[in-house]
C-alpha cells in the first residue's frame, strides 16, 4: 500500500483496526511495515494512535491491581 491510501477511506478503516494490535505489539511484520507506510500520509490514523499510545501502560497497570 502507498501513503497515499490515507485519502481511502475503506482502507483507512481498516488499518484503524490494526492500531490497537500495532501499539500492543502484537503486529506481524508484514503488516506493521504496511500501517506504517499508511500512518505517513494519514494525519487522522496517526492521530487515533497517539491516543492509543497509553493503552499498554494503562493495561499493564490493571493486569498489577
Amino acid at each position: 500500500m502507498s501513503a497515499s491510501v490515507g485519502r481511502d477511506t475503506a482502507g483507512s478503516a481498516h488499518v484503524r483496526l490494526e492500531l490497537g494490535v500495532l501499539v500492543l505489539g502484537a503486529l506481524a511484520a508484514d503488516d506493521r511495515a504496511r500501517v506504517e507506510a499508511h500512518l505517513t500520509g494519514c494525519a487522522e490514523c496517526r492521530a487515533e494512535l497517539e491516543e492509543l499510545a497509553p493503552l499498554p501502560g494503562l493495561l499493564h497497570r490493571v493486569l498489577e491491581a
